[in-house]
């Protein structure tokens, strides 16, 4: 199966590319590719380089097709960790509506295992950022011997080193819009949180679960959601009771980490705490929204860091790749 992926992968390289610089101002990538919203890691890849993205996007190109040996391990590490602090129980769902219900209910779970035990892990969050529907899941919570909130990102490395500044800027930039999105889920309206399920999940907030998921809600929470609005409800009700967040939205109160890990040994390498402020946030945002909503063409990766191009899939199509390949061929 790997090797039908690379094999496809090499004739998608060879298929000619719509041209950027034409088109990219003229093209709302939200409406084409996410009528659902942005996942947090659309946000990253595009601050990682936008002319990568929109090449990636103009391709088709499936998520799989581009994973890698290394990739892979990183998923395999999340799932450890994940496994140390969940126990599975599985949930007969017979409609989209249930599967985001007891998705959410897993999130009130996980938010409720926080305040109990200090540390959860993999929590679905979302939220409007700049008037965007933005989702992701967080990789670990815990609260530091004070009870103050720790947001925390895990990365595997293939290599016991840590990576380059442009690397850490990408998770960085994660671990901030996490925070942004866990601080103001409680000042959610309840017409927002029906809006996310109809316009992002394209679900019928108020149609009403089944028997099963709502006695799976009962034993998670001690109460009843009978549609997935509800869930949504009980979700912004355990966010609210999270120590150290502004209730106004404001990103500034809790701790913000990068973990990261060597894939040789599954051994933790460095813990670094991120300063990323909301000014910094802010900004980043505005110019990922603007690639995203067709208002700026995608911008080539910067002089500093063309070293990526080294990597890109697309290194022998896109100008900069070729203008590097020339540079380091002389």
């Amino acid at each position: 199966q790997q090797q039908q992926q690379q094999q496809q992968m090499q004739r998608r390289r060879s298929e000619p590319l719509m041209d950027l610089e034409d088109a990219g101002l003229l093209l709302d990538r939200l409406s084409l590719y996410r009528r659902r919203g942005l996942a947090v890691t659309d946000v990253t890849a595009a601050e990682w380089c936008q002319q990568q993205l929109a090449y990636t996007l103009s391709a088709k190109i499936k998520k799989e097709e581009l994973e890698t040996e290394a990739m892979r391990a990183g998923t395999a590490h999340h799932a450890r960790l994940e496994a140390e602090t969940t126990v599975e129980a599985w949930v007969e769902v017979a409609s989209w509506e249930e599967f985001w219900a007891v998705r959410l209910l897993n999130s009130v779970a996980g938010l409720r295992q926080l305040a109990a035990e200090g540390l959860t892990r993999e929590v679905y969050v979302f939220g409007l950022v700049q008037g965007r529907w933005v989702r992701g899941i967080v990789d670990q919570l815990q609260l530091d011997q004070g009870g103050r909130l720790q947001v925390v990102e895990h990365k595997t490395r293939a290599a016991p080193t840590l990576p380059r500044d442009a690397q850490k800027r990408s998770a960085q930039l994660q671990v901030a819009l996490y925070r942004r999105m866990l601080a103001a889920f409680p000042s959610l309206t309840d017409a927002e949180l029906a809006a996310f399920l109809r316009q992002a999940l394209h679900i019928d907030p108020g149609r009403r679960l089944s028997t099963e998921v709502s006695n799976h809600c009962l034993s998670l929470t001690g109460q009843v959601a009978e549609t997935a609005l509800q869930a949504a409800q009980l979700m912004r009700s355990a966010t609210a009771s999270l120590p150290s967040l502004d209730a106004a939205g404001g990103c500034s109160d809790a701790d913000l980490f990068v973990s990261y890990w060597w894939q040789g040994d599954g051994e933790l390498i460095e813990s670094l705490q991120v300063d990323f402020s909301d000014d910094q946030l802010g900004e980043a945002m505005s110019r990922q929204l603007a690639f995203w909503s067709g208002q700026a063409a995608p911008a080539p990766v910067a002089e500093p860091e063309r070293w990526k191009c080294t990597f890109c899939h697309f290194r022998t199509q896109c100008p900069t790749g070729v203008h590097v390949a020339r540079q380091q061929s002389r």
